[in-house]
């Protein structure tokens, strides 16, 4: 009876979990985010392309999926058959994301079966169902998602390679390739579990090295596409990793503060509040990746983890028993690198769910009674179902009014409502009428209008226009009238209400949030008659330049007269950083330096990065004697990459004055000149 009964509970937490995790996918989460409609946007580009991206590159790994935010994506190829099969809409691509999710939990438990011999390997698969942590992001379009199945299976193979299984010669790197593609933090998980099991099993590795350069070697060939974008773009992962705040690009900190961080960043991703508690995860995370009421796993699942690491630990021997608990230390060294945030140090759920299956193995085989071991596996089964059950009755009915922070840092609430049915409404009542939606509420909003627009027979195609409604408040633009419908904040419309450049009318059409308060506000836009005054006093404001002092190395002191900057400051333009930067206001272009050295001094290159664009620049010195010694203009063509200025200096032995300007070609009234850093080299 028992190995049929095992089958039987095997086939119910599968069942159980396909069931439960693909049920009302559109209302759960409540949020659609960027990162989702990303993939679904960048899936059809690659149909409409022929799966070519927009430089050429054939069946590229690699996008730049926001500026200086390189990833890795093989996530798309893998969601393509549900976009073809499918058309590519919200319950189809998160669906997509359960269904690639069945291979790993049959690896894992094919794992638990084969390498660790648990009587009850259908246990891994229940629980793993079971943590809120997964239920909640496998049912969303991140491709970190998948993190959990590529490392599963990756974690399989490796038991099969090291007890001797020939076909995982090739099934092992091809799976760690995987899951090294899968994301920034796959490949950081690939990198640390293929270390903490070479380290683990050296002895045994050895004595196969054989089969083990045969390994080695599929993988090198299958690194081929990183070594080549690490060659296209050598600064790509640096960049990268100063865009997510990586310990080890913190200005002003030595190389020991640095590793001590990261040392604290580690462990601190072991933080028993940060896993268990209800409330462990906001100090990280925005509440969207929460579920309230409950920790990322649940207190209930503490006890059997601790069990199932005493258990390994005993079995230390035991091969596939070390490589769990490796997999568990190098599962979160991620936050080595980066600071702690969930998707970051998501691998965890794998060697979690597996020590906890090892610890209710061991507790139900220490029952002698055939009957009751029956007996408390049948209930096992079935409560673990019935509790799968319970986390989505609670996500549907309690789920959208969890968390009262609906905005861009909390649930970044809306997508599906605005574009589903709200626009579309509105553009049917006001058939005239063209619509502009704030993307003040969402990381990412322009990706909404592509993903949800993208047919020509939506009632929103050619209509609607994603804005940033502080641009409106910046400078004057055409084309805004009483015809005009904008769709708000409720922040944003009361602020905007009250500004005298703007005369906004009262709401046509509310959209509430999911707690009965009002979300977004529609209502009529235009400018004031006030509006062009008021904006040519701010321009003549911010165009007035402003003077500071700085240091500039060996050149001294100096006083720096230069044009107003909306982000960053003057330190940010000498510090040798690519990583900081000054921006001038809308409207504020050239952007213009006058620098006044304290002692003369001779300059022998003046050297500037700028952001992507065509920069027409200007070089001017002025020695002591108020004679001008140096004066050179030229234009750099916007290449896609950053601009570079490369002055040489033959004569001008005693500088006094140096005028810099750097001005976007084709000026407009939006242009801003964006400086990462001016170089100014001393001569002899």
């Amino acid at each position: 009876m028992r190995p049929r009964l095992t089958v039987i509970l095997t086939i119910l937490s599968f069942i159980s979990y396909l069931i439960t995790h693909l049920l009302f996918l559109q209302d759960f989460p409540i949020y659609f985010f960027c990162d989702e409609a990303y993939i679904g946007n960048k899936i059809h580009e690659l149909i409409a392309h022929n799966f070519s991206d927009a430089s050429g590159r054939f069946l590229p790994l690699y996008y730049e999926k926001a500026p200086q935010r390189w990833v890795p994506q093989i996530s798309l190829y893998l969601y393509l058959p549900f976009v073809m099969l499918f058309g590519g809409g919200i319950a189809a691509l998160r669906a997509g994301t359960v269904i690639l999710s069945i291979p790993g939990l049959i690896a894992l438990y094919r794992l638990a079966k084969d390498a660790l011999r648990l009587k009850e390997p259908w246990l891994v698969v229940a629980i793993l169902g079971s943590l809120p942590v997964w239920f909640l992001h496998v049912r969303t379009v991140f491709e970190t998602a998948l993190i959990i199945p590529f490392l599963a299976i990756y974690l399989w193979q490796l038991t099969r390679w090291l007890n001797g299984d020939r076909r995982a010669v090739f099934g092992a790197p091809i799976t760690g390739a995987l899951l090294f593609y899968s994301h920034f933090s796959g490949s950081i998980a690939f990198v640390a579990t293929s270390l903490s099991v070479l380290l683990l099993n050296l002895i045994s590795i050895g004595r196969q090295w054989r089969r083990a350069l045969i390994s080695g070697g599929i993988l090198l060939v299958l690194m081929i596409p990183f070594l080549i974008f690490s060659q296209r773009s050598p600064g790509a992962m640096a960049e990268q990793l100063f865009v997510v705040n990586s310990h080890w690009y913190v200005p002003g900190l030595s190389t020991s503060e640095r590793a001590q961080l990261a040392m604290t960043s580690y462990l601190n991703s072991f933080s028993l509040s940060y896993w268990f508690s209800p409330d462990g995860g906001r100090q990280y995370d925005a509440v969207r990746h929460l579920w309230g009421g409950r920790g990322y796993l649940g207190y209930w699942i503490f006890p059997l983890v601790l069990g199932g690491v005493g258990i390994s630990v005993w079995r230390w021997r035991d091969r596939n028993y070390r490589i769990v608990l490796g997999c568990l230390v190098a599962s979160t060294a991620a936050s080595l690198i980066v600071p702690i945030m969930i998707m970051r140090v998501f691998a965890v759920l794998v060697p979690v769910s597996l020590l906890a299956a090892i610890s209710i193995d061991f507790a139900v085989n220490l029952v002698s009674s055939t009957a009751a071991r029956t007996t408390m596996v049948s209930i096992l089964g079935v409560g673990f179902a019935l509790f799968q059950g319970n986390l989505l009755r609670e996500a549907i009915t309690r789920g959208p009014t969890w968390f009262s922070d609906y905005g861009l840092y909390g649930m970044a609430w809306g997508t599906k409502e605005l574009y589903e049915s709200f626009l579309p409404a509105l553009a049917s009542r006001h058939p005239d009428a063209s619509l502009l939606l704030t993307s003040s509420w969402a990381n990412g909003a322009d990706s909404f209008n592509e993903f949800f627009v993208r047919d020509a027979t939506s009632p929103l195609h050619g209509r609607i226009s994603l804005v940033n409604v502080e641009d409106f408040n910046a400078t004057l633009r055409s084309g805004i009238s009483e015809r005009v419908i904008i769709v708000l904040t409720e922040e944003e419309w009361k602020r905007f209400r009250i500004n005298p450049k703007f005369s906004l009318s009262e709401p046509i059409e509310i959209l509430n949030l999911p707690d009965g308060r009002p979300g977004f506000f529609a209502a009529h836009f235009s400018y004031s008659s006030e509006a062009r005054e008021i904006f040519e006093r701010e321009l003549s404001e911010r165009r007035k330049p402003i003077t500071s002092r700085t240091e500039l190395g060996s050149l001294g002191g100096a006083i720096i007269t230069h044009s107003q900057f909306d982000i960053g400051s003057i330190t940010d333009l000498f510090d040798d950083s690519d990583f900081s930067l000054v921006r001038t206001p809308a409207n504020v272009n050239p952007l213009i330096l006058q620098i006044i050295l304290d002692s003369p001094s001779p300059l022998a290159r003046i050297k500037a990065r700028l952001w992507p664009m065509t920069v027409d620049w200007e070089v001017t010195l002025t020695d002591s004697g108020g004679v001008e010694c140096f004066h050179q203009r030229g234009r750099e063509k916007n290449t896609g990459e950053d601009a570079t200025i490369d002055v040489d200096i033959p004569t001008c032995p005693t500088a006094k004055v140096i005028t810099i300007s750097f001005g976007e070609a084709g000026y407009h009234s939006e242009s801003r000149v964006h400086v990462k850093r001016i170089t100014l080299e001393q001569g002899s």
